[in-house]
């Protein structure tokens, strides 16, 4: 057993970083959708990492909080998005 699997509190980078810009998704009005998906695309890079190294409790939840974030995020936004070309037109 290596030290990397052993070290307590040792997250993926990728994983932390995806559930910050998820949670920077819901407050940013226009850039919302953009910081969404990349926060997508970045929970799933680092849930490919995390299962390729093996090891247990690495931040795979991080990754899956992100995701699911992130999808209320885009709902969220595109309702409003449609609300808001619907009332101008």
């Amino acid at each position: 057993m290596s030290t990397a699997e052993t070290v307590p509190g040792k997250k993926n980078s990728k994983s932390i970083l995806s559930l910050s810009l998820a949670v920077i998704s819901f407050v940013l009005p226009v850039f919302g959708l953009a910081v969404a998906v990349a926060a997508i695309m970045m929970a799933n890079t680092g849930a490919k990492e995390i299962q390729q190294s093996g090891r247990v409790n690495a931040g795979e939840n991080l990754a899956l909080t992100a995701k699911i974030i992130s999808g209320v995020s885009i709902v969220i936004q595109l309702m409003v998005l449609i609300g808001v070309i619907a009332f101008y037109v």
